[in-house]
């Protein structure tokens, strides 16, 4: 588990952040430089800017707002404008790829993962 999934669950112990809902196993996604952040209401947008931010204090990092974006998922009742009010990112539509690799709320078919799979495998036979 990640530094910063324990930040978010030590947050979540301290009645800090909302929990999500048992069908989201996890609440980050990390790869190198890319994280991706599941999250629930305004509150905690806040709490994750703070989070985040002493994160990268510590380590000498900091969020590139030019590379951030937010992709709302399932929010048609949410004053989004309200919410994202304080995120200075670029706002995207859910669906979208993440580090190649199509994301939305129906299961993955084989079409989407195929071109990766077919890649791990001729780097595998080099």
């Amino acid at each position: 588990m990640g530094l910063v999934q324990r930040l978010f669950d030590l947050a979540i112990g301290q009645n800090v952040l909302m929990e999500l809902p048992l069908a989201a196993k996890w609440r980050t996604s990390m790869y190198t430089d890319d994280v991706t952040i599941l999250k629930s209401p305004k509150k905690d947008m806040e709490v994750v800017k703070i989070i985040l931010g002493a994160f990268g204090k510590a380590l000498g990092l900091r969020i590139n707002m030019d590379k951030s974006s937010i992709h709302p998922i399932r929010c048609e009742n949410i004053d989004l404008d309200h919410v994202l009010l304080t995120f200075l990112g670029t706002r995207g539509t859910f669906h979208c790829r993440y580090l190649g690799l199509q994301l939305h709320t129906m299961p993955l078919q084989k079409v989407h993962v195929q071109p990766h799979i077919e890649c791990f495998g001729q780097r595998l036979l080099v």
